[in-house]
């Protein structure tokens, strides 16, 4: 890597994470000070402090549009550079409700069946795309059931 492109580099990976940060410049000046051969070009921190400093409008709306169109929260906070806790917040600032947890009574009616009519634990499960252990739950009647359908 030429030295010019390492230092587009450098200075696309701090304008994107600072952009909203007042040492934006500080930054920037010892980008230059390294491409002037006079230091070298650090890593710089991962910035700290409200979510707000670190993201805009804009990018928040860009976390609620990728969780729902299907994202995971791990998946976000390692995009974004964030913890999961952050893009929680940022989704419940949003309005966008938690899915539904547990497993419906169809699911759950399925699974008895499926036991009843010889299958292991482990046949069921995959059959109804849930864990082995959740099906043991089920069956010893410590899963809670929900009114959302499960395919």
């Amino acid at each position: 890597m030429s030295v010019r492109a390492g230092r587009r580099t450098a200075i696309v990976h701090v304008v994107r994470r600072y952009s909203r940060q007042v040492h934006l410049t500080e930054h920037l000046d010892r980008i230059d000070l390294a491409d002037q051969g006079k230091g070298p070009v650090r890593p710089v921190p991962v910035p700290r402090g409200r979510i707000s400093d670190r993201l805009d409008d804009e990018r928040c709306g860009e976390i609620v549009s990728a969780y729902l169109g299907g994202t995971t929260v791990a998946a976000l906070a390692r995009q974004f550079e964030i913890s999961d806790y952050s893009v929680r917040r940022i989704l419940i600032g949003a309005g966008v409700k938690r899915p539904a947890r547990g497993l419906s009574d169809r699911c759950i009616a399925q699974a008895k069946s499926l036991r009843a009519a010889g299958m292991s634990f482990a046949e069921v499960g995959q059959q109804l795309g849930i864990a082995e252990s959740t099906v043991h739950l089920m069956m010893a009647g410590s899963t809670p059931s929900t009114k959302r359908e499960t395919s």
